[in-house]
């Protein structure tokens, strides 16, 4: 017996164990809860990397203004000596 059907028998005999136990409705309930969590895995996965591009994106532009507002500073005092 090869291994892909010693593997296909043993998925379908827990099937058939799940819905003699749970019937048909808590079969199909067990596999759309599985779905979710795979689901939400997957956001899980993309929050994390965005979350990431997000923070780098955020440094770039911190660093940017902070310039910007030491030059507008220096800006004001340079128009208040001269004044």
């Amino acid at each position: 017996m090869t291994p892909f059907l010693l593997e296909f028998y043993i998925l379908f005999i827990i099937i058939l164990m799940m819905i003699a136990y749970a019937g048909i409705e808590g079969t199909l309930r067990v596999f759309q809860y599985l779905e979710l969590l795979v689901k939400t895995f997957v956001i899980e996965i993309k929050k994390f990397f965005l979350k990431i591009k997000l923070k780098r994106q955020l440094d770039k532009d911190y660093k940017y203004f902070q310039e910007r507002l030491k030059e507008i500073k220096d800006n004001a005092k340079r128009n208040n000596d001269e004044n």
